[in-house]
């Protein structure tokens, strides 16, 4: 983490100070961010950090095993709308509702709060290509917010929340490069849905 952060503020790793936000979330110090923040997130021996020049950023990733007890839960927290849209894929509800999940999870991460004060504030539903916000985003406009979801590796799901306070007016370039792996970036993951000007590269 460090290393990679340095890299981006052309310092060496051991001159980075943290702070604490919300939630116990680390920080760059702002007198040394310039900007730059940053969200992590792992599940089972995979991890992933995101980076960006923004307001508020946050990751999240989860396996495709959650999938079935993530359902039960949507089923007594998620909003009646998002329930509709969930079972209107009957074949695929449980992974719906892991991609909800993961998006609100991203989202809440962003706005430092936490995932059970975020369920009944965050509404969302992922039309294919295309990410809806069913509710006001918990921070800022929704044209502020980038979102996108994606799978990594076939074995787990990844979603990314960006906000910015200006509305953006082309599309962000995202690169995505996977740590401690040769294989092409490509290869290995694949967005299938995004929300406001976000592009892949």
């Amino acid at each position: 983490m460090r290393r990679s952060l340095a890299a981006h503020l052309a310092m060496n790793p051991g001159e980075l100070q943290f702070s604490y936000g919300l939630n116990g979330k680390p920080e760059l110090q702002a007198a040394i961010a310039g900007g730059l923040v940053f969200s992590l997130s792992h599940a089972r021996s995979s991890s992933v950090m995101a980076i960006a020049y923004a307001e508020r950023i946050g990751v999240d990733m989860e396996m495709l095993s959650r999938a079935s007890p993530v359902l039960g839960i949507a089923r007594q927290f998620f909003s009646a709308e998002e329930m509709r849209h969930i079972e209107s894929h009957s074949e695929t509800a449980a992974e719906e509702a892991l991609t909800l999940w993961c998006l609100k999870e991203s989202i809440v991460k962003a706005s430092g709060s936490t995932i059970w004060e975020g369920l009944a504030k965050v509404k969302q539903a992922s039309h294919g290509e295309h990410i809806k916000w069913l509710s006001a985003p918990l921070i800022g406009a929704e044209p502020t917010w980038c979102l996108m979801h994606g799978r990594h590796y076939g074995d787990y799901l990844l979603a990314l929340a960006m906000q910015r306070n200006d509305v953006l007016s082309q599309p962000q370039k995202m690169h995505i490069h996977i740590l401690g792996s040769e294989a092409n970036s490509d290869a290995c993951f694949r967005i299938t849905g995004a929300s406001g000007s976000i592009g892949s590269g």
